[in-house]
């Protein structure tokens, strides 16, 4: 699993950044609309906690000074 994470951190951050473009351009005319943009947030901000994990496993290997 930490494999995992160190291999696709750089996923993880495009991902991230993606989705938060995603869901500050699509439109909010309807609450169905609200709903799938806020589904958009949620979904980055698993991707930055992935980043984050990611991060913290390589300095725990020492991987970074």
């Amino acid at each position: 699993m930490k494999n995992f994470f160190q291999k696709n951190e750089r996923y993880f951050w495009g991902v991230g950044i993606l989705l938060i473009v995603v869901g500050r351009m699509y439109p909010d005319e309807t609450p169905m609309d609200n709903y799938i943009a806020a589904a958009t947030y949620g979904i980055a901000a698993i991707s930055f906690l992935c980043v984050i994990i990611s991060v913290i496993v390589k300095l725990k290997s020492g991987k970074i000074p």
